[in-house]
């Protein structure tokens, strides 16, 4: 009997001590913190063609290498793509068209392929000799968001635009539900938003022309929204 219960408590020790487990790791990966202090700046002109971007280097937490998905665009939404490249420094030397406004913007991505949010959209024209006029930057869309659905009714459509010279601008809106056949709704508004009436089950196209008073003219993105 006293063997028995001998092997019995020796059994019990070497179950407890095989029930032993570790804290499993921390698996966890975060993405790394959005590029910063960006040049050229917002809003800059330019008067050399040739440019470096430069922006401010992101930091992981896990300490993994991160690269950036840099991009370079001719309109504020970033469909037509003049340059995208992933690097693994924070500059890149850009040969650029002279007269004409950009758009850029950077993200962060680490080995994991986590990745920041794209830093804020820069914009910048490039300046040539003699120019004494810019032209506006290509308006850009506020709302609604861009392949959106909304209840069908009356519908506002509002944007933002920017003039190097601080001219005062005027806006042509297009609409209508064949993208490449816009009618014209208004010209020379200066307000930044309309009104318009649509119907359900719809997809809607527009675009919105900015114009200077020194009479230099930039043609919009077509964007679109869904009416349910």
């Amino acid at each position: 009997m006293k063997t028995f219960i001998y092997w019995f408590l020796v059994l019990l020790v070497i179950t407890a001590c095989g029930s032993e487990t570790t804290e499993p790791e921390n698996d966890t990966n975060t993405a790394p913190s959005s590029p910063s202090s960006m040049s050229p700046a917002n809003n800059e002109l330019c008067t050399e063609l040739t440019l470096t971007f430069n922006w401010s280097a992101a930091i992981d937490d896990e300490g993994d290498a991160v690269t950036y998905q840099f991009q370079v665009a001719t309109d504020a939404n970033f469909t037509a793509i003049f340059h995208e490249e992933t690097l693994s420094s924070t500059t890149k030397v850009l040969t650029l068209t002279v007269d004409k406004g950009y758009y850029w913007r950077v993200k962060a991505m680490d080995t994991e392929e986590a990745s920041s949010d794209y830093t804020s959209v820069h914009n910048f024209y490039t300046e040539g000799e003699g120019v004494e006029n810019h032209v506006p930057f290509a308006a850009e869309l506020v709302s609604p968001v861009l392949g959106s659905s909304l209840s069908s009714g009356t519908t506002k459509l509002e944007w933002s635009a920017t003039d190097l010279d601080g001219d005062s601008l005027l806006f042509d809106i297009y609409i209508g539900t064949a993208k490449d056949n816009l009618q014209n709704i208004s010209m020379d508004v200066s307000d930044i938003e309309v009104e318009v009436s649509t119907v359900a089950s719809e997809t809607y196209y527009w675009r919105v022309d900015v114009k200077d008073t020194n009479g230099a003219s930039s043609v919009g993105q077509v964007w679109d929204f869904k009416t349910m």
